[in-house]
């Protein structure tokens, strides 16, 4: 009876654990999703407004400076996980980072569309303004719906970007030849000097007819 007790008390002791460790995991997959949601609302309202007034403003180039600039912060990054072994470790790792990171992509890319932005042009001020408006609107209007669209214009910011630079790249390079300063000064003193050496050939010739 006393073994069948104690039997009884660890197996309660080990469903209480368990159901902690459970509740912990919860509180954790919460946390973290409740973040990338805060996370990526508030990188929505900063695009929606802001990030596209700047391209709205400065043209589908500033995007794609900014998607350039995030490639390049990282290449690094991408070349070490591609090369490394590949273990269960190290893939199941990746999974779980992977929603994080591409957070962090998105974030990096609005910093720096926002760093690049010239915000006090006529034209982005009256965008930003306009945006506001609208955003109040449908802030007070339609709460559920507007925090639903911003979540999505989150992902949209860098996709924006990589079509612009796609599309960037696709165009084909004009190249303009602009004389140099130096080439256009010689050709004027030739001009100059020939035209002195014609007047000088004129005066020499009326001296001897006269």
């Amino acid at each position: 009876a006393s073994a069948d007790g104690c039997r009884c008390i660890w197996l309660s002791c080990a469903r209480g654990i368990m159901g902690v460790a459970v509740s912990m995991v919860e509180l954790l997959v919460w946390t973290a999703w409740t973040g990338l949601g805060l996370a990526a609302g508030a990188g929505g309202m900063l695009f929606a407004s802001a990030g596209l007034a700047c391209i709205a403003t400065e043209g589908p180039m500033l995007a794609a400076q900014a998607h350039a600039n995030v490639e390049r912060l990282a290449e690094a990054f991408i070349k070490e996980v591609a090369e490394t072994e590949k273990t269960w470790i190290k893939v199941t790792s990746a999974i779980i980072l992977a929603p994080f990171a591409l957070v962090l992509w998105m974030l990096s890319f609005l910093c720096l569309l926002l760093y690049r932005g010239n915000f006090s042009t006529k034209l982005c001020m009256q965008l930003l303004s306009g945006s506001a408006c609208v955003h109040l609107v449908a802030l007070f209007c339609m709460p559920h719906m507007w925090w639903i669209t911003m979540k999505f214009c989150f992902p949209a910011a860098p996709a924006i970007g990589w079509a612009a630079a796609t599309f960037h790249e696709d165009q084909p390079s004009i190249e303009v030849e602009v004389p140099s300063q130096g080439a256009d000064a010689d050709g004027n003193n030739e001009k100059v000097g020939a035209q002195t050496e014609a007047r000088a050939g004129v005066e020499v010739g009326e001296e001897l007819s006269s």
